[in-house]
């Protein structure tokens, strides 16, 4: 778990309705839903434009919700996200309108808790607005041809950088199962060198065919005294670096050994 920061003195601050958190928060069982929904408000409050409304191509093409559902259950941040419109729709938080991918494009609206209608996914796209009756008169009045809405051109999905397996996930890929003897000593490892040694350590493992921890943990403490070397992941055996400071000094100071 990484760490957090803290906030600053004035952070941005996102309104979250009362009535949310006092009913639905307690009966949501789903993380993707709550991902969505705490997403598409801070969204909503962040448009200036009226109607409020966030599209679902929105989401997919911000990169701080796609990441925040990247661990959401063991669904993929594109699954995680239609479960979690899915339900908040089906919920009675958002209403959608199904609209064409094209500006101006409307189909058909679903409020209340009614589930929307199944989009073609390749030229339908759909706009969530927070269920209130001034926004159900609207999509009521959208729905009848009396209120066009016009809309921006749809925008790309964000590219999520390729996530980096934990160390549990090496071993059990590259070793065999876990045994609870070896979780805290992998906890303890994990804390103390930095993710890109730790996968490179299983590798260079793997290429000698040393497929056991001790002799991936003895990488990592040569590596810690004697320096990684200079030529990055893919850089083969552990070399001397240049510079010994970048080694004793910083962040990874206290793993060398006096």
């Amino acid at each position: 778990m990484r760490a957090f920061p803290g906030f600053p003195d004035r952070p941005a601050q996102t309104t979250v309705p009362t009535l949310w958190l006092r009913t639905v928060l307690a009966e949501a069982e789903s993380l993707a839903e709550l991902k969505v929904t705490l997403h598409v408000f801070r969204l909503l409050q962040a448009r200036r434009e009226h109607p409020r409304y966030v599209r679902v191509s929105e989401l997919r093409a911000d990169a701080t919700t796609m990441a925040s559902l990247a661990a959401a259950g063991g669904l993929s941040p594109a699954d995680a996200l239609a479960e979690g419109v899915r339900l908040a729709v089906a919920r009675g938080v958002f209403l959608a309108l199904t609209v064409g991918e094209e500006a101006g494009g409307t189909a058909s609206a679903a409020e209340g808790g009614a589930a929307p209608p199944a989009p073609d996914a390749a030229a339908r796209d759909q706009c969530l607005f927070l269920n209130t009756p001034a926004q159900r008169r609207l999509l009521a009045r959208i729905a009848a041809g009396e209120a066009p809405l016009t809309l921006a051109p749809a925008a790309a999905p964000a590219v999520l950088p390729a996530r980096r397996p934990t160390i549990y996930e090496l071993y059990e890929q590259n070793i065999g199962l876990l045994t609870p003897l070896l979780v805290e000593e992998l906890r303890e490892a994990a804390d103390s060198y930095p993710p890109e040694w730790i996968e490179e350590a299983f590798r260079e493992a793997v290429g000698y065919n040393r497929r056991s921890w001790r002799y991936v943990r003895r990488i990592l403490d040569h590596w810690a005294t004697q320096g990684r070397g200079e030529r990055g992941a893919g850089g083969g055996h552990p070399q001397a670096p240049r510079d010994p400071r970048r080694y004793i000094e910083g962040k990874y100071g206290h793993l060398i050994q006096h």
